[in-house]
């Protein structure tokens, strides 16, 4: 379909959402409660 040829899952939108999310001033925090992040070592300070 479309020319893709990669194996897409529903990790393939994180990502962008926590992209979108740490524009629109969410807290890095936040966001990363928001996508289950378990330890703060995964994300960036």
């Amino acid at each position: 379909m479309a020319g893709i040829e990669e194996k897409l899952t529903s990790y393939v939108p994180r990502h962008p959402y926590a992209s979108i999310a740490d524009e629109m001033g969410i807290p890095v925090t936040a966001i990363s409660q928001m996508l289950g992040q378990i330890e703060q070592k995964n994300i960036r300070k």
